[in-house]
């Protein structure tokens, strides 16, 4: 925190005045704040009451003790209208040169003989004052400088924010100066959610919100339909991945052409509690990118962090070897930023990293300003900067221009009216450090333009820098870049185009042949072909213009049919799905609910602490989760969801397959729990499922450790439904009870849609279960079979009492409230294989001749049986055995119940079946 003094020549000719309480101004704030309190939907409304009559009480105390100081002030030195009062509020850490450059710019802007911006302030009086604290990308530490700076000025706000660099800093900041209508300009923080008038009417920007279009123009520019994604656990990160994958995905039609957008991967890394980064899920991100299979992966990644959590992510990856020849894109929170430490990147390799940054302007105000930065720097024994920093050090001066400018151009009188300010301030368009700083009504800079950049080494002996390799627009279409000064690691540099978007490398094209060749060429054979063609054409072309005219009425007629039948069968599949959902809502209200649920009509329902329910949920956590703590546990009563997970575990049961139901682990990661506890037919649903080791599924884990990664943040700046906004740290997780049925162990398999067939029945698996990570993880690939049992809020960690009043089972015991029952999770139930119904009969096995079914003689019977029981227990052993008949040779496979003649020329194949004797 600092209270900025201008630097020596700046002081010249400065009063300093002492500063007042603007008490006068206080009614025009009172609608700010009524109306920023009825906008908080998610408060509970008693308690939007009791906060207006707390917060108009403390306001009316400050205004009378502002009006008795306010009348000392006066008497003193007389009314003064000419003072504008600034508070910077940014991450210093990060942002090391940014109370300097700030107090650089106030202090030029200040000083009306410097040789910039010597007018803005538009009379000699003016003057500014301002102050810098340093908020790291803390809402809570940003709201609270907010308020000390309230308190060290009587109360009185400034008349103007620039602030934040993160997103949730700023979110924060907004909501509380928002209140008294304070206006607050940003240089970095780009969440969508800031353009939203009716919850942040008095926050504008100098940065645009569009990065994820320019990304997504990047990317096409490039040539690439296919990227999978590496995201923190951030608000910041998971917004810019969510509004990525709204606009990639799908199929488009646009400037670069007909394309089809794919996530090939994309997995969510966790913070540590220090807002470090988790070097264990960084290492389980990394393995499960999909390298090994060329159908599916991408090695387009994209990295979607702060630039604090991409370098040691980027670290960790070298350290692991992982695939060297990935392709990194970044957005401008760490793109063309450098590490504290590019050691641990091998000698003479070039990073090959791409990313975009808002726009570096070179004109001719940069280099104004930057000679008189440098000027005044030298003046008062600083060592001058060769360049601005940092993209948001161009837009954190043109941010403080324009919120000057908006404040000069509004009365005096009316400069603490939000309103009169913001309108000023969004009707401004002038030429600045960072380029033509023009906005939308909402606040956003108008017209973005973006940067690209490549990290590579000019040279084997230098460390590698970030290089301007082009431009790119908000639109696609817009990419110009010069492809042939970018280096992609270990494929190269100089290429005429991108390589491409999977692994592995492709082959370099064939060196180009001389031009005039194919064109010679082509010349003759096309004179040669058309003299031919002419003639044919002639003469075909009537039987074909008849035979083309049937054909279009045939397929016109066939198309009208087909029309109407697809009417027909839309309707009944919306009727179909109308009595789906009443026949549910008429099972739930016959199906027995579980004995542990309340009377309770919410969904969600609050477990206690001291309750041996909650005790038995967080120990099942603790055993691969041991410093695990839970906040909340909610238990989920969804009598719909309930009844179609009963009718799918009673389905199997009267078809004799053991339900062999489990407690599992399902981690959400970036979709709200809520869209699968409030569902009212099937909960978890295939539409929301990601392709992983075994395809597309809902994905299920034995151990909690292992669902860890895939957590879910809950929002920490606002009330979700029914759950309360989360505290820093504190992660989602649902414990769910799952109908395995008939499961097949296999190996990974990205291609699977559906569980293989069981050679045993003919039918098949109901689950497939694998290995990974340590842990046990089934797959189904339907939806209905599982149930969200227990929502479990949780943080790692020491344990706070404020959160979770007991760390031991054994404290809670002797507490008065404890409740004594008998409630214990159910222990998974063993999989009986359905086989063995029939382990006390013999099977015979059949191959199908000219005359019928024949049966094997006895030794071949004996070794054909041995070999299914054999693949039967392991489907890693071989399916297929040689017999020897009397004429030819064959091998018979008991996986694809086929037999086939190896000797004879044609490898005649005959069908293969076994029945019970």
């Amino acid at each position: 925190e600092s209270k900025s003094t201008p630097p020596k020549h700046a002081r010249h000719g400065m009063s300093r005045k002492i500063s007042r309480a603007h008490n006068k101004h206080l009614p025009t704030h009172f609608p700010s704040i009524r109306s920023g309190f009825y906008s908080c939907s998610y408060a509970h409304p008693s308690t939007i009451v009791a906060l207006r009559f707390v917060v108009l009480f403390l306001l009316l105390l400050n205004a009378t003790m502002n009006n008795n100081w306010h009348s000392k002030a006066e008497r003193e030195l007389g009314d003064d209208n000419d003072k504008i009062q600034l508070l910077g509020l940014f991450d210093t850490d990060n942002f090391h040169w940014g109370k300097e450059l700030f107090d650089y710019t106030m202090s030029m802007i200040n000083d009306p003989g410097d040789g910039w911006q010597d007018g803005v302030l538009g009379n000699n009086s003016t003057f500014l004052e301002w102050e810098v604290k340093n908020t790291a990308c803390d809402g809570t530490k940003a709201s609270r400088a907010y308020w000390e700076y309230r308190t060290n000025h009587s109360g009185v706000p400034p008349n103007g924010l620039v602030a934040s660099r993160c997103s949730a800093a700023s979110v924060a900041v907004a909501r509380v100066a928002g209140l008294e209508g304070v206006p607050q300009i940003s240089p970095a923080s780009t969440s969508k959610e800031l353009s939203d008038k009716s919850e942040f009417p008095f926050f504008a920007r100098t940065v645009s919100p569009d990065q994820t279009k320019a990304i997504v123009a990047l990317l096409r520019g490039l040539n690439f339909d296919r990227v999978s994604i590496l995201q923190t656990n951030t608000p910041f990160s998971k917004s810019l991945s969510t509004s990525f994958q709204q606009l990639w995905t799908g199929e488009h039609d646009d400037e670069s052409g007909a394309w089809e957008g794919d996530i090939a991967y994309s997995h969510t890394i966790v913070l540590n509690q220090d807002d470090s980064i988790n070097k264990e899920s960084v290492q389980q991100a990394l393995k499960g990118v999909p390298t090994d299979d060329p159908i599916n992966n991408s090695r387009v990644i994209l990295l979607v962090a702060h630039d604090h959590h991409a370098f040691p992510l980027l670290k960790i990856a070298e350290e692991m070897n992982f695939q060297p020849d990935t392709i990194w894109i970044g957005f401008p929170a760490w793109a063309n930023r450098y590490p504290s430490d590019m050691s641990w990147y091998p000698p003479e390799a070039h990073p090959g990293y791409i990313g975009i940054t808002p726009y570096r302007n070179r004109n001719e105000n940069y280099f104004r300003f930057l000679y008189r930065l440098q000027e005044a720097q030298s003046r008062d024994g600083n060592m001058p900067w060769p360049e601005l920093p940092d993209y948001a050090a161009e837009q954190m001066v043109d941010s403080i221009l324009a919120l000057v400018m908006a404040l000069v151009a509004t009365a005096p009188e009316n400069r603490r009216d939000g309103n009169a300010v913001m309108s000023h301030l969004l009707d401004l368009d002038f030429d600045g450090v960072s380029g033509r700083v023009k906005f939308t009504q909402d606040g956003d800079r108008a017209d973005p333009l973006f940067s690209v950049f490549n990290f590579r080494r000019k040279s084997s002996l230098e460390s590698p820098t970030w290089n301007d390799v082009g431009s790119v627009g908000s639109q696609i279409g817009s990419a110009v870049i010069d492809i042939k000064e970018i280096c992609f690691a270990e494929v190269g540099c100089g290429l005429d185009y991108a390589p491409s978007d999977s692994y592995p490398v492709p082959e370099p094209p064939p060196d180009k042949i001389a031009v005039w060749i194919p064109i010679v060429i082509g010349l003759i054979g096309a004179t040669l072909l058309c003299v031919t063609y002419r003639y044919w054409r002639v003469e075909r072309k009537k039987k074909e213009l008849a035979s083309q005219m049937t054909e279009i009425q045939k397929k016109m007629a066939a198309m009208k049919s087909i029309d109407n039948e697809l009417v027909n069968v839309d309707k009944i599949v919306e009727e179909a799905k109308e009595r789906q959902a009443s026949l549910i809502m008429k099972r739930a209200a016959l199906q027995d609910n579980p004995s542990t649920w309340t009377d309770s009509m919410d969904t969600l329902v609050l477990v206690s602490p001291e309750d041996e329910e909650y005790w038995s949920v967080l120990e099942k956590m603790r055993l691969t989760i041991p410093e695990a703590h839970i906040s909340k546990l909610w238990r989920v009563q969804n009598s719909s969801l309930w009844s179609y997970y009963s009718f799918h575990k009673d389905r199997l049961e009267m078809n004799n397959i053991q339900s062999n139901e489990r407690r599992v682990w399902h981690g959400t990661s970036s979709l709200d729990p809520a869209a699968i506890y409030n569902d009212q037919m099937d909960g978890f649903m295939m539409q929301f499922a990601a392709k992983g080791f075994w395809g597309r599924g809902i994905y299920f884990a034995d151990k909690a450790s292992y669902s860890r990664s895939y957590s879910h943040s809950p929002n920490t700046l606002s009330q979700m439904d029914e759950r309360p906004k989360g505290e820093k740290g504190e992660l989602e997780i649902f414990l769910t009870r799952l109908v395995v049925g008939k499961e097949v162990k296999l190996n990974q398999n990205r291609a699977l849609t559906v569980p293989p067939i069981d050679p045993t029945t003919g039918l098949k698996y109901n689950t497939v279960t694998g290995e990974t990570d340590g842990s046990q993880v089934w797959i189904v690939y339907e939806n209905g079979r599982a149930y969200p049992e227990y929502l479990v809020r949780y943080y790692i960690g020491k344990c706070d009492k404020s959160r979770s009043p007991y760390e031991y089972k054994k404290e809670a015991r002797k507490s008065a409230k404890w409740r004594n029952s008998d409630f214990e999770l159910d222990a998974p139930t063993s999989n009986m294989d359905s086989s063995e119904s029939t382990s006390s009969r013999q099977r015979q096995w059949e191959y199908l001749s000219e005359s019928g079914w024949v049966a094997y003689n006895g030794l071949d019977q004996a070794r054909i049986e041995k070999t299914f029981q054999d693949f039967s227990k392991d489907n890693s052993l071989p399916s297929v055995l040689v017999i020897k008949g009397p004429e030819w040779e064959y091998e018979v496979d008991v996986a694809g119940m086929v037999q086939t003649n190896t000797q004879h020329a044609s490898r005649t194949k005959r069908k293969i079946r076994f029945n019970f004797t």
